[in-house]
């Protein structure tokens, strides 16, 4: 017979974390308490199996917080299956980036994390890129990667130190066919099809919403990193789904610059 905790009791009506999620069931016993164990079947509590001892707020006990996020870790384990079956289907190569790199990168903006193997010294890798841009010299053309990352000082609402990173290439291919690669994967992700996007250039979106003089006290590339987090990422949030394109020169990094504009 299954067994769950209780998470919440309204008289004869109980809330039990179990492994398949929050259910509904009934109980008759009046000495049944949050956190405890129990056994049911068919919507009834059977018997208290174990009573919930720990010192500890019933937030701050690690299986009360399990059922909290519990249907986050099962949203997500579909979002990255169906992510990974996706370019699987259209034909691209998963690879294994190392997480150890030599050098730190390029992009002055991010922050590498350094530790030491061997007494050399090593970063862990802020993206998989020097990795598979080696593969695509070499002559790979569709690849993909799914999985770790890190950043240091990047710790918020939104960014955390370590994270889960998809990155992708198509060799030779446009920007509009990564743009549509990008339409397929929210598609996936979110379960709407029929999401309007929109597009604006980093210059366009700078103009519109930025202040138009400079702080003078720190480098064009950071000034513009400020003012795009400051003042043009939550203009974007508004508009929902867009595309910020065409990014200029100082933060190409190893992107290809524009021919027709090469600023």
């Amino acid at each position: 017979m299954p067994l769950g905790r209780v998470l919440r009791i309204d008289g004869n009506l109980v809330q039990l974390g179990t492994p398949a999620g929050v259910i509904s069931a009934q109980h008759s016993e009046t000495h049944i308490e949050a956190g405890d164990l129990v056994r049911f079947e068919a919507g009834r509590i059977l018997e208290r199996v174990a009573k919930n001892r720990s010192s500890l707020a019933l937030d701050q006990q690690d299986w009360w917080r399990l059922q909290q996020v519990l249907p986050n870790l099962k949203e997500r384990q579909r979002i990255i299956h169906s992510i990974r079956l996706w370019f699987l289907e259209q034909g691209f190569l998963e690879i294994d980036s190392p997480t150890l790199a030599y050098s730190p990168g390029l992009e002055i903006h991010l922050s590498a994390m350094e530790t030491e193997v061997a007494g050399q010294k090593r970063y862990l890798i802020t993206s998989p890129e020097y990795h598979m841009k080696r593969m695509l010299c070499a002559g790979a053309e569709k690849i993909f990667y799914l999985g770790r990352a890190y950043r240091d000082d990047e710790r918020g609402s939104q960014h955390l130190p370590e994270f889960t990173m998809l990155e992708w290439y198509r060799s030779g291919a446009e920007v509009s066919d990564i743009q549509d690669d990008v339409k397929a994967i929210v598609a996936l992700a979110t379960g709407q099809e029929d999401r309007q996007w929109h597009s604006i250039s980093v210059a366009s979106a700078l103009s519109r919403w930025a202040p138009q003089q400079t702080s003078g006290t720190e480098p064009v590339e950071h000034d513009i990193i400020r003012q795009l987090v400051e003042y043009v990422e939550p203009k974007l949030e508004q508009m929902g789904a867009v595309f910020l394109t065409e990014y200029p020169a100082e933060l190409a990094s190893l992107a290809r610059i524009k021919p027709e504009n090469p600023a």
